[in-house]
């Protein structure tokens, strides 16, 4: 295989087309001034040449012919030979294409010197302007925004805009476009001035709507709810209007108003699937009544492919529809060192010394951390430092229990119970690998544990502390806790019988008693569905409940704080006042 060659460098390119010249071969001399000036548009020889070019040659436009797909080089030399023969529109329409095409080339600046010439005020070709605009827009999407390969144009689009309104009779579609990318590149003051001229030439809802994003993007709302209710007013049965109203209303607080917005929008369109989740997840939040909860899980689980409503259900109720990940600080150290890794595959493994830690983090939060660590190679486990211990210390259990899942060496976690038995691992794990929902996982670990038998409880307390292999492409911290839900709820159905005195309380209670960790969350959840499915244990859940609440360590975050108020929030047995209580307390968790 010959070795490539490294493309010519613009002086060999116009040595080349010097070469040509004497010969009489001008279109080949053009492109190679063409070459050249794609790698640098401003180089004063090429452009010098290129004057040459045209002067000399018997038909300057045939220098650069456009048939069949003409390259880059060609359309830049065809641009300009209009441009020097006083053709401006069609220079600055071929301009536009070639920038659309290639944003990293940097021909934009000639399209703003051109708009300056007087004869440039026969005007360019709007509805191709807007599509350049639209165009930029998706290499910003996609190419990695204002810093990526288009950056020479990105850096250039302020003056061509500017220079495009002195000079053009512009439309408002072209001035929306420009206040979309406008506002992408966090030209605030500048997207706001383009959207106000699109609706002042062009008043209707696209460009009443691009107003309102303008004002929504710099934080007026004021002005920004005027936008949209122009908008609303133009085409009252216009939903991306009015969904666009309702979205900003709720992100700045102003959850009734965005509510009706969102109701509106239904009775234009019954059962939209941006306005119906956010409407019910929104009267779960005003009324705290359990229809709008159960009827947006409901959505949720009829609609998997609805990733608002699956979102807002993972939101409103997690660890009912999904399981959010886990929070730790120092997993934020994993999940960096995971990044690196995938954006450098080639470079050298991470290696961590020592993590710092403003107090102490769930055991598998820990676990998990060393685990990824081997992952990259780490042989020696990073135990995180702890500037202060919570109150009451967060490695006791909370109460005397029997089972008992961590012991301390110090700030080091370690297991307190041995490896289960693989049959047992393996039951947990194939009901980890489920698509989590916690009354159909609830359901089959009913069948788990009627499989394993009480004699189990040790192994799958085990697997709770000791995971097996995360599945291909899963993070071992969301593993680690799947597999932790999913042997507390076979824990929950592990004997039958008066809920009083059974197994299954008793191992739930003592991993709900035990030191602050992801199994207690795990028991937690269990016992949440345990309440919905035995009255019995309603009432004994709701006491365990409060009793973990008042006895909470203080001094830092702890894991299970917001599981648990979720989780209590569910169980049927409670008054409006208790309910509107929990809300309250979780409102200010989360503020």
């Amino acid at each position: 295989m010959q070795p490539s060659q490294a493309p010519p460098t613009p002086e060999q390119e116009l040595a080349e087309a010097r070469k040509a010249l004497p010969q009489g071969r001008f279109l080949y001399a053009a492109d190679r001034v063409g070459n050249a000036l794609v790698a640098d548009p401003h180089h004063r020889e090429a452009l010098d040449l290129l004057d040459h070019i045209i002067a000399t040659a018997p038909c300057p436009m045939a220098l650069a012919p456009l048939d069949g797909r003409p390259t880059t080089a060609r359309l830049a030399v065809h641009a300009y030979v209009l441009a020097q023969k006083g053709c401006l529109p069609g220079a600055l329409n071929l301009t536009l294409q070639a920038v659309a095409a290639h944003p990293q080339l940097g021909f934009l600046d000639w399209a703003i010197e051109w708009l300056k010439r007087p004869e440039a005020k026969s005007g360019i070709d709007m509805g191709l302007a807007n599509w350049f605009m639209r165009r930029l827009l998706d290499h910003f999407q996609y190419g990695g925004g204002a810093g990526g390969r288009g950056k020479r144009t990105f850096d250039q689009i302020v003056p061509f805009i500017q220079a495009v309104r002195q000079t053009q009779k512009v439309t408002g579609p072209f001035l929306s476009s420009c206040s979309m990318l406008l506002r992408r590149l966090n030209r605030l003051d500048e997207a706001v001035d383009a959207a106000n001229q699109a609706y002042e030439v062009d008043p209707c809802c696209a460009t009443a709507s691009a107003v309102g994003l303008a004002y929504e993007a710099k934080g007026e709302l004021g002005p920004a709810v005027d936008g949209y209710i122009n908008a609303i007013k133009h085409e009252p049965n216009n939903i991306p209007a009015r969904l666009s109203l309702a979205d900003m209303l709720w992100n700045h607080g102003r959850h009734e108003d965005a509510e009706h917005v969102y109701d509106a929008v239904l009775g234009l369109e019954q059962g939209h699937p941006w306005a119906l989740p956010s409407t019910l997840f929104l009267k779960y939040r005003r009324t705290h009544d359990p229809k709008w909860h159960d009827a947006l899980i409901r959505l949720a689980r009829n609609q998997p492919d609805n990733d608002r409503a699956c979102s807002l259900a993972l939101r409103m109720a997690p660890f009912v529809f999904d399981l959010p990940e886990p929070s730790e600080a120092i997993l934020n150290n994993a999940r960096h060192l995971v990044r690196e890794a995938e954006a450098k595959p080639d470079s050298p493994p991470p290696h961590v010394q020592s993590i710092a830690s403003t107090s102490l983090e769930a055991p598998s939060a820990v676990m998990a951390l060393n685990w990824q660590l081997r992952a990259f190679g780490q042989q020696e486990p990073v135990i995180p430092s702890v500037a202060k211990l919570q109150e009451p210390d967060p490695r006791e259990p909370r109460a005397p229990v029997e089972y008992l899942l961590w012991k301390y060496d110090g700030l080091r976690p370690v297991p307190a119970v041995a490896d289960p038995a693989r049959r047992v691992a393996s039951a947990v794990a194939r009901l980890a690998a489920q698509v989590y929902d916690l009354k159909s996982w609830s359901e089959q670990a009913k069948g788990v544990a009627e499989q394993l038998g009480p004699g189990a409880v040790p192994d799958l307390l085990g697997a709770m502390v000791h995971p097996t292999e995360p599945p291909r492409g899963a993070r071992i911290w969301s593993w680690v806790q799947r597999l932790q839900v999913a042997a507390a709820l076979v824990l929950a159905h592990i004997d039958s019988g008066p809920w009083k005195g059974s197994l299954r309380r008793k191992v739930l209670f003592d991993l709900a008693n035990g030191p602050m960790d992801w199994t207690v969350t795990a028991a937690v959840v269990a016992l949440s569905a345990v309440a919905q499915e035995d009255p019995e244990a309603a009432d004994d859940v709701v006491e365990l409940y409060f009793e973990m609440l008042q006895s909470l360590p203080k001094g830092g975050p702890v894991c299970y704080h917001q599981p648990l108020l979720h989780s209590w929030l569910r169980l049927p047995n409670i008054s409006a006042d208790e309910r509107d209580t929990l809300r309250e307390h979780l409102r200010d968790l989360e503020d």
